[in-house]
């Protein structure tokens, strides 16, 4: 019972209250041996109208095919789970920023290259933070969140950090 309390029924990932666990354990980690790590968060760009064209149980088909893509382009020790809705958190542990957007800009890729509904290209938008040792949970995960707006805003399917990157991945369309 206490695995099904941590686990996304959909998914068969992590739910939310494993990745705040997690999240806070990497904070306590980082705090006591100054171990880096980053997380982000994503969604699923336009994921509404996937379930208005195709139904939600296509809808729930992509929610699987996401977490099972996640799963497979990240190692045993990073935690991916479900956010909620279309929206993921992938917690990387001993990973610094530019480690990290280059992982997720190949996940990002991934994503256009195997998640398919119909004659549609599936696509997300990311946003990445690395914890400083000052912040707490809500404003860290506020600087993720506010990266993946910035995502959203730039045109959807890109990948942005939050403090930005000196140079920014260009999405290609």
């Amino acid at each position: 019972m206490k695995e099904w309390a941590l686990i996304d029924g959909l998914t068969g990932i992590a739910n939310r209250r494993r990745c705040e666990q997690a999240l806070q354990e990497a904070m306590a980690r980082c705090r006591r041996y100054d171990e880096p790590f980053t997380i982000f968060l994503w969604d699923i760009d336009h994921f509404k109208q996937i379930n208005d064209v195709y139904g939600h149980e296509v809808g729930d088909q992509v929610l699987r095919q996401m977490a099972q893509l996640a799963r497979s382009k990240i190692r045993a020790s990073d935690v991916v789970g479900r956010w909620g809705g279309e929206a993921f958190f992938l917690l990387l542990p001993h990973t610094r920023l530019g480690a990290a957007m280059q992982l997720i800009e190949r996940l990002r890729r991934a994503v256009m290259a195997e998640v398919v509904v119909g004659d549609r290209l599936v696509k997300a938008s990311f946003g990445v933070a690395e914890y400083r040792g000052d912040d707490d949970p809500a404003g860290f995960l506020a600087r993720a969140d506010a990266a993946l707006y910035t995502a959203k805003a730039a045109g959807r399917n890109h990948v942005r950090a939050h403090p930005p990157l000196a140079s920014q991945p260009i999405a290609i369309l």
